[in-house]
């Protein structure tokens, strides 16, 4: 997706309240695209802004994210699958954030509607800024693939994404190879609840985390 940024800010970070309490061990509970459940665990790490994914359900996978409020997103399947969080605005706009595996820092998007439809799938112009600062322009193509979205980014190289839906946000991750993304909405209680799905596929998988 963005283009790759050989200078990044190392931001010195404060932990604030929401931040608190994210990372440990979790007890997961999900299903797959195909309806069959899973179990495992998850475990939680911290670094500034940005956390590290390790599951152990019946494979191990790992992946990266961050926290934007009361939403988690990562983008998981590698090492180098990333992350980006777009908030769904009045006029259909996507005002996004997002992070690059193994760095530090974060980039912005504003993604404006070729035309409204009433739904987030739909081509968009994009203006953005690198974590360095730095502007890019470029175009988003997203399609509705069931119930996940499939993402398309030029800016100019291309890059393609796999995203899912919460109430008001879609989230997307992309990066070499089949990466796969999960949103989480941070419960009261602290649990985790999500989807995720994967590059390429139509179905999409649910998952609870509840910290141990």
């Amino acid at each position: 997706m963005i283009l790759p940024v050989v200078a990044l800010f190392f931001l010195a970070h404060t932990v604030t309240a929401q931040d608190a309490g994210l990372a440990g061990t979790y007890d997961v509970a999900a299903t797959n695209p195909d309806g069959s459940p899973y179990r495992g665990s998850l475990t939680i790490t911290q670094d500034g802004d940005s956390y590290g994914f390790f599951w152990n359900v019946i494979s191990t996978f790992q992946g990266a994210g961050f926290r934007d409020g009361n939403i988690v997103v990562v983008g998981w399947g590698g090492d180098q699958c990333s992350a980006v969080l777009y908030r769904v605005q009045p006029d259909g706009a996507l005002q996004g954030r997002w992070s690059v595996a193994g760095t530090r820092g974060f980039g912005s998007e504003l993604a404006q509607p070729a035309a409204r439809t009433g739904s987030v799938a739909g081509a968009y112009a994009v203006n953005g800024t690198n974590p360095d600062g730095s502007p890019y322009t470029g175009s988003l193509q997203i399609t509705e693939r069931g119930p996940t979205y499939q993402m398309g980014w030029d800016i100019p190289r291309h890059y393609d994404g796999v995203g899912v839906r919460l109430p008001d946000t879609v989230s997307g991750s992309w990066g070499p190879g089949a990466c796969a993304v999960v949103a989480y909405e941070v419960q009261a209680d602290g649990s985790l609840v999500g989807v995720w799905g994967l590059w390429g596929e139509d179905g999409q998988g649910t998952e609870t985390a509840r910290k141990r």
